[in-house]
């Protein structure tokens, strides 16, 4: 974070300063030591000012709310360097809604996603969460390594059942790991990106949230996978609350709303018709 890299900063400063200092007190600097002396004690006040600056800094405020809808009131959020990614966002996803992202690259799709998720410290605004439980489902989803069967439960794994983790493993095209439920391995490079992109689903299917959060979920999937992810999310999942960010024409028709960021912060939020095409 900003405090711990100042912090660091600072300490580092400061350790030099007091590791010369009897060399300062005897007059023995040469004038490039002093040079350093004085380059330190000016990145010392520089760390001073930024860890000021970030304590005072606004900050995005979360809170949770009643219900598997969320809202997003006046949400502005930046990089680290300052550039403004979204600016002033209002928007509520009703429970049960499907909102697509999407927008030109590095318009901030993914780190909206971020920041409605808590991980994304750049910004103001306010976010209220949903009640219940919300799953974010990245582009590479997180394998733990060991049991095939606890990696995709994770973390609720020990409440699943085994034949149950089979059926939605058939279900989204996985059915060649039934077999390896039980095996120990390193899956986050022992599968393919598409094999862990269907995992991704399955979680979902198995985990059962009220929110599912959607990052170029599909991005390595063709579009004949990925049609079937999203209808068997649909299907299972009918009530749930779901958001993707991704660029393809394809998932259009499955999303209700469509939330577009123009990339120098500025969006707009569009009413989507099943089917349509992009614009």
């Amino acid at each position: 974070s900003q405090t711990n890299n100042a912090f660091g900063q600072t300490q580092q400063a400061f350790a030099f300063i007091l590791n010369n200092f009897s060399s300062i007190g005897q007059g023995y600097l040469s004038i490039t030591e002093w040079r350093a002396v004085v380059d330190r004690l000016y990145a010392l006040e520089v760390s001073l000012r930024h860890h000021h600056e970030a304590a005072a800094a606004p900050r995005i405020v979360y809170e949770r709310g009643d219900d598997a809808g969320l809202a997003i009131e006046h949400l502005s959020l930046t990089l680290p360097d300052g550039r403004k990614l979204l600016d002033a966002l209002d928007l509520r996803v009703a429970p049960g809604e499907r909102l697509l992202l999407n927008g030109p690259t590095g318009s901030g799709k993914s780190t909206l996603v971020r920041a409605i998720a808590g991980i994304w410290p750049f910004g103001e605004g306010r976010v209220t969460r949903p009640a219940g439980r919300m799953l974010f489902v990245p582009q590479r989803p997180y394998l733990a390594n060991g049991r095939l069967i606890e990696s995709i439960g994770f973390p609720y794994a020990e409440a699943l059942d085994p034949a149950l983790v089979a059926a939605v493993l058939q279900r989204v095209g996985l059915g060649h790991l039934v077999d390896r439920l039980d095996s120990e391995q390193a899956w986050d490079r022992e599968l393919s990106l598409g094999e862990q992109q269907r995992i991704g689903f399955a979680r979902c299917v198995l985990l059962r949230p009220d929110v599912v959060i959607l990052d170029e979920a599909t991005s390595s999937l063709d579009e004949a996978y990925e049609a079937s992810m999203y209808q068997i999310l649909l299907e299972e999942l009918p009530e749930a609350t779901i958001i993707s960010v991704g660029h393809r024409s394809t998932i259009i028709r499955y999303h209700t709303r469509r939330l577009h960021l123009a990339g120098d912060g500025g969006w707009r939020v569009e009413m989507l018709t099943a089917g349509e095409p992009a614009k």
